[in-house]
């Protein structure tokens, strides 16, 4: 059988909330609690076991560490995986299912640059704010820090506290983010902008993370994992957002479910 790698974001891609789709019925994921939170539909449930038992599979999403620990539906056959987190600026690996380890080495040139960037990040978060507010009032900010160093901020959310406020027009939120001083990819997801930096993204990790898998690492779990997954004849990649795109053109076929952002461009 030809060798399959299968990269995949998460939320809204083979999971979501009940409050996007009601019919979700296989549990995916845990509040930290310990109840169920978000659910596969039946075809997002049908494509896992299908690719956890025909390919080699990689999750790449902007999960935090403590948000991939609790994908209790993450359930591959293999031996060895490994999980893109935060962006791409964390990576993380566990074996035989058991507790997710962070390659700490991974993350060293991005914390470096957020260290750099702290200050600016914080100045944009308020400025950018006061630039919503002029549209639609009822913003919520959240600065996220680095999940490695949490003195250190690593991108801003706002939040519309009223989910039934009129969107904004995608164009006019991205436009007045291009007079901040960061350099920033604007996310737009239901009721939440989140900026990211550019200078970290899931494509540049999916590509590194690749090459590193291709000419070998000094780190021996990832030395494992190319062994488990020898040559690769096909790579698949799965996405909702415009923001995945990037990483999802480093696959031969591209999968988005119909109800995304990348579906409603295409229709």
């Amino acid at each position: 059988m030809s060798r399959i790698l299968f990269l995949s974001d998460l939320d809204h891609t083979l999971f979501q909330s009940h409050r996007l789709d009601k019919t979700g019925d296989h549990p995916m994921t845990r509040k930290r609690d310990g109840s169920s939170h978000c659910f596969a539909n039946r075809a997002q449930k049908a494509l896992l076991d299908m690719m956890m038992t025909n390919a080699f599979c990689m999750a790449v999403t902007a999960r935090n560490i403590d948000q991939m620990r609790r994908v209790c539906g993450w359930d591959t056959q293999q031996k060895h995986d490994l999980a893109l987190t935060n962006l791409g600026m964390t990576l993380m690996y566990r074996c035989e299912n058991g507790e997710w380890e962070i390659v700490e080495s991974w993350s060293d040139p991005y914390l470096l640059e957020a260290r750099k960037r702290a200050k600016t990040v914080t100045g944009d978060a308020n400025t950018y704010i006061s630039l919503l507010e002029k549209y639609e009032k009822g913003w919520e900010m959240k600065l996220v820090y680095c999940d490695q160093d949490e003195s250190v901020p690593y991108y801003v959310e706002f939040v519309q506290k009223d989910k039934d406020q009129r969107p904004l027009n995608p164009d006019a939120v991205r436009e007045e983010a291009s007079c901040l001083q960061g350099s920033y990819l604007v996310n737009i997801d239901d009721n939440k902008i989140s900026l990211w930096p550019t200078y970290v993204s899931k494509k540049t990790a999916v590509k590194r993370l690749l090459s590193l898998l291709e000419c070998g690492s000094e780190d021996p779990r990832l030395n494992a994992v190319t062994e488990e997954i020898g040559d690769v004849d096909l790579v698949l990649s799965a996405g909702d957002s415009v923001s995945d795109l990037g990483f999802m053109q480093v696959a031969d076929f591209m999968l988005v479910p119909r109800q995304s952002q990348i579906f409603k461009l295409i229709r």
